[in-house]
């Protein structure tokens, strides 16, 4: 089922001599840790590579990137490396174990139930590893602050483009799409946020496409208008409707409006923002997670979903097993 965006006309228009400057785009990604099972060892860099090795450029659009709390000294400085070989500029928000270690669990949650998830029968272990989840919310939103990351691209780039593109990391932009993307906002000058709708890879040659694949249904990545008004609510940890929040909030309507609400899930908000101001353009392609049945199929959507959280919570007991060592070596 493709995804609902509304999509504005494209009809002529005129600029006033001020407006009349060509404008600018900055494309900064977010680049975070790897998380077996959901990502294979080493795909996050792979993919690094790949995109600094083949995107084409951009015209108009500077490209940025953020190391978002990569926990592995050796892997950010790999990262780091390819950045600078390919002079790329980047910023980094750093982890701290020590920080880590004095955030707490919350430890009172709403009576846990058996119910039905946004894609088919929810077994009672599920419910419990998102009562975990949801427990683990403020170890979460600081070892892998996804949200915090892209307002720190909002506002890295505010004074230095009209459009911002806080894309996650994985994201490739070909030549067709951006084309799209550039005529789509440069006929409205009206609208502030842009749903750029985004297609999984199971191949990188699919990455090149000049036209927008059939399976562009995946969450949007969303490019703010330096004048826009909301950024992402920080309160979100990752892999429970980080993003999302701010699609509810935009209007823009697509399969999360069906998916279901656990007891301890925040609240969710309201459209806020006059559909005026939210078009849609183009395409964005997510490359390989290194792992091809998370990519398509009937049961991918579930799959992934249930390997990201494994996923996370392995991530956090990799840090907890982190500190047990540090304290022993610290005796």
């Amino acid at each position: 089922m493709r995804l609902r965006f509304r999509r504005l006309s494209v009809g002529p228009w005129r600029r006033s001599p001020i407006e009349a400057k060509p404008l600018r785009f900055a494309l900064t990604r977010i680049i975070g840790n790897d998380l077996p099972p959901r990502h294979a060892p080493g795909q996050t860099l792979t993919n690094l590579r790949f995109i600094l090795a083949n995107e084409p450029e951009l015209s108009g659009c500077s490209k940025r990137w953020i190391l978002n709390r990569i926990v592995d000294p050796d892997v950010e400085a790999a990262m780091t490396a390819t950045l600078d070989a390919y002079q790329q500029a980047h910023s980094r928000i750093d982890f701290r174990l020590d920080v880590f270690g004095r955030i707490e669990r919350e430890k009172r949650l709403p009576q846990s139930r058996t119910s039905t998830p946004e894609d088919g029968a929810s077994t009672t272990e599920e419910v419990c590893k998102r009562a975990l989840l949801r427990a683990e919310r403020p170890r979460i939103t600081y070892a892998i602050p996804v949200n915090a990351a892209r307002n720190l691209a909002l506002r890295e780039a505010q004074e230095d483009a009209d459009w911002i593109l806080p894309f996650d990391g994985n994201c490739f932009l070909s030549q067709g799409a951006w084309a799209r993307i550039r005529e789509f906002v440069e006929r409205q000058p009206e609208v502030r946020y842009v749903a750029v709708p985004m297609a999984r890879a199971s191949t990188y040659e699919t990455a090149f496409s000049k036209i927008e694949p059939i399976n562009a249904e995946e969450e949007p990545q969303i490019m703010f208008h330096r004048d826009a008004a909301l950024a992402f609510d920080e309160s979100y940890p990752y892999g429970r409707r980080d993003k999302v929040q701010l699609l509810w909030r935009l209007g823009v309507k697509g399969s999360w409006d069906r998916w279901h609400d656990d007891p301890w899930d925040l609240p969710r908000p309201k459209a806020i923002v006059s559909g005026q101001q939210v078009g849609a353009a183009g395409w964005v392609t997510r490359l390989p997670s290194g792992h091809a049945k998370f990519e398509h199929g009937r049961a991918a959507g579930r799959e992934r979903t249930n390997a990201r959280e494994e996923a996370i919570l392995r991530f956090l007991g990799l840090l907890d097993e982190r500190l047990r060592r540090e304290a022993l070596h610290s005796r």
